[in-house]
């Protein structure tokens, strides 16, 4: 039985460098940085959309909110997945599980990304 669902879609092109240090962790932005240029801009939308995934998953059970700053994402573009690597125990996010796996796609764009907990 699925208990929540959470499915995001972003635009790449729209996360000015900027406004990386409100979205990632400074283990993000050390890997973000590493990428190429022309790269870089899909895996911030990747990894800001994979955390309002997260939020979407979480929040009907738990009712936190939750910050960009308090999740992590570890990204394996072989099997085009994501995992929530460190969540902010200070929040009481969910911890049903040690590690929440989702998966994403690109389109055109966009970027999709989803995730289920059973």
């Amino acid at each position: 039985k699925i208990k929540s669902v959470g499915i995001d879609i972003e635009t790449i092109n729209r996360f000015h460098n900027r406004l990386w240090r409100f979205i990632l962790t400074q283990n993000e932005q050390s890997w973000i940085k590493k990428l190429k240029k022309d790269s870089q801009n899909r895996f911030v939308a990747l990894i800001f959309s994979a955390k309002e995934c997260y939020y979407k998953l979480q929040y009907p059970i738990t009712q936190k909110l939750l910050g960009f700053l308090d999740v992590e994402i570890k990204i394996n573009i072989n099997s085009n997945s994501f995992f929530m690597i460190t969540v902010n125990q200070n929040k009481n996010f969910l911890k049903l599980k040690s590690q929440f796996k989702g998966y994403f796609f690109f389109e055109n764009n966009f970027v999709v990304t989803g995730m289920y907990l059973i």
